[in-house]
């Protein structure tokens, strides 16, 4: 969609997702802006699951791939103290974070896609 480039473009570093269906969209977007070697951030009071039952597995799943799941409040405050600059080990932690992240979305994608088909 060219919202990678856009983001890096504007100097983007960090992600903050949610949303509705946290365990198809949210963990989607997630994983691919932790594939983009975005800082990733799921804001869990802020979203909600098509079914509780996948809430744990999609956790373990976004913190397999290096996305953080914390709280509005928490997120503000994370915001509020991270105006810096990235040193060169925080450049390669998100490379080799993005490859991670890309076997994670590619082995889950389908899943989630028949899921929500199937909804």
């Amino acid at each position: 969609t060219g919202l990678t480039a856009m983001l890096e473009r504007e100097g983007v570093t960090d992600l903050y997702c949610c949303g509705l269906v946290t365990d198809i969209c949210v963990k989607s977007t997630a994983l691919h802006g932790a594939e983009g070697g975005f800082n990733v951030v799921v804001i869990e009071d802020a979203s909600k699951p098509l079914s509780l039952d996948n809430v744990e597995v999609t956790k373990k799943q976004l913190a397999d791939a290096c996305v953080e799941i914390m709280t509005a409040q928490e997120a503000v405050k994370a915001v509020a103290s991270t105006k810096r600059e990235s040193t060169i080990c925080e450049y390669m932690a998100a490379i080799k974070k993005s490859i991670g992240a890309k076997k994670i979305h590619t082995a889950t994608s389908q899943s989630s896609h028949v899921l929500s088909a199937n909804v």
